[in-house]
């Protein structure tokens, strides 16, 4: 029973601690439909839970439980940490503005978005942007 739940804490650590965009190959079959998911859909801000769980074979709870145990994250915030990666690396090259940024990854807040922002990386995304460009 002790080695089936440090199994399951080093699964979760890994999967959890990992950039998804720069990732090679997910470990868990699972965790590779979802990815292939929310890089088609992650720019449509009308994308949620319900269309998220209406491309995966399991019920809502499932998918919930599954992405937790596997994560760390809920399905909201594995949505949002996902949007939030494809923002930093929109900013890091310098494509859009915060807003249009926000925008282009599925938040139709920006100021949603940069409170999300910030509470991830620990700056607002106008500094980040400024931080690292040139």
């Amino acid at each position: 029973m002790k080695n089936l739940i440090l199994k399951r804490l080093k699964l979760q650590s890994s999967n959890n601690s990992t950039d998804y965009s720069k990732r090679e190959k997910p470990k868990d079959p699972f965790i590779e439909k979802v990815l292939e998911l929310l890089e088609l859909n992650y720019q449509d801000e009308d994308f949620g839970i319900s269309q998220f769980v209406e491309d995966i074979p399991f019920s809502r709870m499932q998918v919930h439980r599954k992405l937790k145990a596997l994560t760390g994250f809920s399905t909201s915030q594995f949505i949002n940490d996902f949007r939030l990666r494809k923002a930093k690396v929109h900013l890091e090259q310098n494509q859009l503005n915060v807003s249009e940024t926000a925008y282009a990854c599925g938040f139709n807040d920006s100021g949603y978005f940069s409170k999300l922002f910030t509470k991830k990386y620990g700056t607002n995304p106008l500094a980040y942007k400024t931080e690292n460009i040139g």
